[in-house]
């Protein structure tokens, strides 16, 4: 194909298409992939995937000169042996070089690093987010450092925020976000983060979920998977699904009691409590924004990229009581009434640690904390399961007045409770003023 008379080299409008398209293969499918500047972060671009109709539609009233003929832009394009195309597929993969077969979807962090002013950032972190827990605000720095020195690889773990309104949360995902542009996404619906379709997902290195609970049982486990599975399956509307790194990282704030399930051995979630004493404080915010608007997320960028954060392990989360309280939250049925059992220091209501507790009666009392209808076939299954949290449980037959029930006789009262630590995978405060 020739693009007219005496042209020496590529048409100029060849060269405008190759900058702003591309063709690209998708799963099984052919998309053009288009790059679009972001007005609001003028070093940020977006990328999105056409289908060849509307592409073609989108230049159909633009024809250039073709062998001496004339062709619609877009057919044009499609049809030259030097358009610009990846026939590999489609990556992303934050600050690796790929083969020219390939597209990768990282185009760089939103903003150019630069040294300059980032107390007030580092103040807010340290005063309100960690709410002045010194350990846990150089987890939260070394974690932010980690994921813009190393934004293709993932420690596990995620950032959980708890809170009331106004108190912060929102500025700082928002503000992390910014130093991410195109390839951060803040969502307030956490299906957009756990549900299908979600192509959105694709060339994300951040995620900001605010507001949002993650109680349901599906997105519970989709959550873990997201947080801690090095590949994710996404699912394009239109094109086949197909699997890809996973590069995202995650940052959920609220203050839904609900906000994420925990189980006694979890490493995933640092759960911080955001201090209020800047509870609506809208001049400090203020300055904060003015800061963020005028090279604080540039400073910010630099601050991270060259922290040291060495001898921090960011695989595993702070255990801490905010954890816990998430922890207890999301206990079953089962394990909440022999955590309250454990609490009141009695095996049944108003019955001595060390006395004989016949099954019946256990199993009664089970049934009506818990509220659950008194089905004798679930009497082993209620058996199996306290054996599981009591290993030295013994299960005697005693003679009680004219009858010789089957029951329990309890370990010790604080062996219990360790058990139960144990398998919380941290201490509790019991309500006697001991702590295991």
């Amino acid at each position: 194909m020739t693009d007219g008379a005496n042209q020496i080299g590529p048409p100029q409008w060849l060269l405008q298409m190759n900058r702003d398209f591309a063709v690209v293969v998708i799963g099984s499918k052919v998309r053009i992939a288009r790059w679009i500047p972001n007005p609001l972060m003028p070093e940020s671009q977006t990328i999105e995937f056409m289908q060849e109709a509307d592409f073609i539609r989108l230049f159909a009233n633009h024809r250039v000169p073709v062998n001496g003929a004339h062709m619609t832009l877009g057919s044009a394009w499609l049809h030259h042996l030097d358009r610009r195309q990846y026939i590999g597929g489609v990556l992303f993969a934050p600050g690796e070089e790929l083969s020219n077969q390939h597209l990768n979807l990282w185009t760089g962090f939103g903003v150019k690093p630069k040294r300059g002013k980032i107390k007030p950032i580092l103040d807010f972190i340290r005063e309100v987010i960690a709410d002045g827990d010194e350990e846990l605000y150089r987890f939260i720095i070394a974690w932010l450092a980690d994921a813009v020195q190393n934004p293709g690889k993932r420690p596990g773990t995620a950032l959980v925020l708890r809170g009331g309104q106004g108190v912060g949360k929102s500025f700082f995902g928002e503000t992390i976000c910014d130093l991410y542009g195109c390839h951060a996404l803040e969502l307030t619906d956490p299906r957009h983060l756990t549900g299908n379709f979600n192509s959105h997902l694709l060339d994300k290195a951040m995620i900001f979920v605010d507001e949002g609970a993650f109680g349901h049982p599906s997105a519970i486990s989709k959550l873990k998977n997201i947080v801690t599975s090095d590949r994710m399956i996404v699912e394009p509307k239109g094109v086949d699904s197909f699997e890809t790194r996973n590069c995202l990282r995650v940052i959920i704030a609220g203050n839904d009691p609900k906000l994420i399930s925990a189980a006694g051995d979890e490493r995933r979630y640092a759960v911080i409590d955001v201090g209020d004493s800047r509870k609506e404080d809208h001049e400090y915010f203020g300055e904060l924004a003015e800061w963020r608007n005028n090279g604080g997320i540039s400073s910010l960028l630099y601050h991270l990229m060259n922290y040291d954060f060495r001898g921090i392990n960011l695989r595993t989360a702070p255990r801490n009581t905010a954890l816990l309280d998430i922890k207890l939250a999301s206990l079953d049925p089962f394990n909440t009434w022999w955590l309250d059992r454990l609490m009141a220091g009695e095996p049944v209501l108003n019955r001595k640690w060390e006395d004989f507790i016949p099954r019946s009666e256990m199993h009664a009392d089970y049934v009506s904390e818990t509220g659950f209808l008194r089905d004798r076939s679930l009497e082993t299954e209620f058996g199996k399961g306290l054996k599981k949290l009591v290993p030295n449980l013994r299960n005697k037959r005693l003679t009680v007045g004219k009858k010789r029930p089957w029951g329990y006789l309890f370990p010790p009262l604080e062996e219990c409770r360790k058990g139960f630590e144990k398998m919380l995978g941290q201490p509790v405060k019991w309500l006697d003023g001991t702590e295991d």
